[in-house]
């Protein structure tokens, strides 16, 4: 055991390593705030299976712990970083005139199309409250999403509220002051200010009676078969600047697995060699031909306004914040239930590229936006752009609605520039002043929530902009005008290469050659800004197969990777809409959260960072490796406690090393040295006091459940 441990290795090892300056608590599930309050409560603490007798006259066998952490934090020492610094392409736009000179765009996605009546936007300074609504039943394995998306509740003006609230960061959910539980943070950093918290506006009392019966409940496993066959042996090896001493050993399969998915298991590694990997490509870059019913009826029936139209929750309720809970919630379980792996690694490498948080004030468009990704993410980069830069969140978020020919506003058309195209050396602050101008009178209607043109606020006279210039004489033409220049920018050869660069980091490494940037920004502008093509071209460049381990798993990558291992598919999530906990983000989300992973929840307008250097630090490497203790564990409200030994096909009497060799090549995609592999061994038997190398009766689940955790504690977990 000692290879693995490193220094100190004959000592007991404690339950749970300590992090650094961090009391962070086991596996709580988490309240997503409104941006009004991102305060933090204290967790409540979930206890942890209680060793059997034998683990306790023998504390060692913790070294499960022990274990994954110190051969991570050696791997850190060897090669890790150190510190943490402190309208649309689908169709005609459909115009209607007005005598104001102002003009609606209303493009073919349903997702924007509004009410023919709605009321102001900021009528009412202060929303009354509603019933909740009625909870939805439990799904089934496949659940059916319900007849009706939107729950009715009592017609109320409606109101989108950007500013804070009442209660937000100096109170609590009761008007009473609250103390930020700032040392439950491993990660100090000066955004932690804007990072979301929890919902400081309901009791904990409040959680429900039913959800309460799942915390002793085992939760319902679905095992496939791909867990339980042989491993097929390594095609690839190499060696990793992030963990130097580990030789790895691996498959194209498994690598490309690896990095096409946000969270993946052996199950989407079958497929990929089932279908070879030149099939499985094309087949992923088709999502619409994959069927992936059982994600979206989870999220139909427990977060239905992810789906829905900003006007059309307004008809329900006038607290449009609450739509940002439902979107994280989605994006959860999309990570974990999605059979659709590479589109959503696309999406979210979009959405970090086109970045409009969750929890901002942008919030009450924080769905509508998913879903515009969601339709043009693989298709036509420059219609992805010309689809979010006229739609109200990206709009709301930059400050567009304020960018009048009187007064304008540089935010849109710096970042457009800056970071959506050509980016920092290809403009001068003349082009920026005149990207400002040419997008001044784009909008949005408060009353029905959708973008407008208001041509009476555009500023004309000649504009030059890098080498696009136009007379810019007519006020009329602003759409136009728009949609011309971003087809220029998305065909500028420093759009090409910037875009070029980020998926290369996303799925090569984080400092790919300029030679193989320039190759794919080739690929890209020859196939008329297609994502796809682009996304093709990287996952099959010479450079991707040579990359093996050169990427670190960010948290929800890792978190994620744990709960589609875990094969749970009946849930029913305390966030769900009208469960009375609607800000809940479950146990997995909690510690997606606690490692500041949580999708679009990132403070600063640039996305996540996508280097191993911020993701593995010593201070976030011990936090995953707490992490991983609890993920094991699995969401005991919302599905109750995982079985590994079902979920892996372990039974009592297998052969500990034969078991070991196994699982964790079908929870790595590694083969592992056979020094690891004993102490794996070991677990599986019974910990140090075990007399022999079969897997015993006794305490079956517990025992797979150690050497589970130190399996996602290790470096093989978190190598990508």
């Amino acid at each position: 055991m000692s290879e693995l441990m490193g220094p100190g290795a004959g000592q007991p090892v404690p339950r749970r390593m300590q992090e650094p300056s961090s009391a962070s608590g086991p596996q709580q599930p988490a309240r997503m705030a409104p941006p009004a309050a991102p305060t933090l409560p204290d967790p409540v603490r979930h206890v942890a299976p209680t060793p059997p007798q034998a683990a306790r006259d023998s504390r060692r066998h913790l070294v499960a712990f022990g274990a994954g952490a110190l051969a991570v934090l050696g791997a850190a020492a060897s090669g890790f970083g150190y510190l943490l610094s402190g309208g649309s392409s689908d169709g005609e736009a459909k115009k209607i005139d007005n005598a104001a000179g102002e003009t609606f765009l209303k493009p073919d996605d349903p997702i924007l199309s509004a009410p023919e009546t709605a009321e102001p936007a900021f009528a009412r300074e202060t929303p009354t409250p509603e019933p909740s609504p009625t909870p939805s039943a439990e799904p089934s394995a496949a659940p059916t999403p319900d007849s009706d998306s939107l729950p009715d509740q009592p017609d109320q003006q409606r109101t989108i509220r950007p500013e804070r609230r009442e209660g937000s960061r100096k109170s609590g959910g009761r008007g009473e002051p609250r103390k930020a539980n700032r040392n439950r943070r491993v990660l100090q950093d000066p955004s932690d200010d804007d990072m979301s918290g929890t919902n400081p506006e309901r009791s904990r009392d409040t959680e429900p009676e039913k959800n309460r019966e799942a915390d002793s409940s085992p939760a319902e496993v679905e095992p496939s078969k791909a867990f339980q066959a042989p491993p097929p042996g390594a095609t690839l090896t190499a060696t990793s600047p992030l963990a130097p001493q580990l030789p790895l050993k691996t498959t194209a399969a498994w690598h490309l697995a690896r990095r096409a998915g946000i969270g993946v298991s052996a199950a989407d590694v079958a497929d990929i060699e089932r279908l070879g990997i030149p099939g499985w490509i094309d087949a992923q870059l088709k999502p619409e031909t994959i069927d992936d019913s059982h994600v979206e009826a989870v999220i139909a029936k427990f977060f239905p306004w992810a789906n829905a139209a900003t006007a059309d929750v307004a008809r329900h309720t006038n607290q449009l914040h609450r739509i940002g809970p439902q979107v994280t919630n989605s994006l959860l379980a999309r990570a974990r239930f999605t059979k659709r792996i590479l589109a959503e690694q696309v999406i979210d490498v979009i959405a970090n590229h086109i970045y409009v948080p969750i929890p901002n004030k942008a919030i009450a468009y924080s769905a509508e936006y998913d879903q515009l990704l969601r339709k043009h993410a693989l298709g036509r980069y420059a219609d992805t752009l010309h689809a979010l830069i006229t739609h109200p969140a990206l709009l709301v978020e930059l400050d567009n609605h304020v960018n009048t020919k009187a007064n304008p506003n540089e935010n849109l058309g710096r970042e457009l520039l800056e970071l959506y195209t050509v980016g920092v050396g290809h403009y001068d602050e003349d082009d920026v002043r005149h990207s400002a101008l040419l997008l001044t009178g784009h909008s949005l209607d408060w009353q029905k929530y959708r973008y407008l043109y208001r041509a009476n606020q555009h500023h004309t006279g000649p504009l030059h902009i890098m080498e696009f210039a136009d007379p810019n004489d007519d006020p009329a033409a602003g759409p136009e005008l728009l949609g011309r220049y971003v087809e220029y920018l998305a065909k500028h050869p420093g759009t090409a290469r910037r875009l070029a660069h980020r998926f290369a980091v996303r799925f090569i490494s984080d400092e790919p050659s300029e030679h193989t940037v320039n190759e794919l920004a080739e690929a890209y502008l020859r196939a008329d800004t297609s994502v796809a093509a682009l996304v093709k071209a990287t996952l099959t460049h010479p450079d991707f197969m040579a990359a093996v381990g050169q990427k670190w798993r960010r948290p929800m990558e890792l978190i994620s990777s744990i709960s589609r291992a875990a094969q749970v598919y009946r849930v029913k999530p305390e966030g769900r809409l009208g469960g009375g906990e609607e800000y809940s983000i479950g146990t997995y989300g909690w510690l997606i959260q606690q490692a500041r992973n949580l999708p679009r929840a990132w403070p600063v307008v640039d996305g996540y960072p996508d280097s191993a250097h911020y993701w593995n630090s010593a201070a976030t490497t011990l936090q995953m490796i707490n992490a991983t203790q609890d993920a094991v564990l699995g969401d005991k409200k919302e599905s109750g406690l995982t079985s590994w030994s079902t979920a892996l096909g372990i039974n009592a009497g297998d052969d500990a090393p034969t078991v070991a060799r196994r699982i964790t090549w079908h929870l790595t995609g590694y083969e592992w040295s056979e020094a690891h592999l004993g102490n794996i061994a070991m677990l599986l038997a019974g910990g140090e006091t075990a007399t022999g190398q079969a897997v015993p009766a006794k305490d079956l689940d517990f025992w797979v459940s150690q050497a589970v955790r130190v399996i996602f504690a290790s470096p093989y977990a978190s190598l990508r």
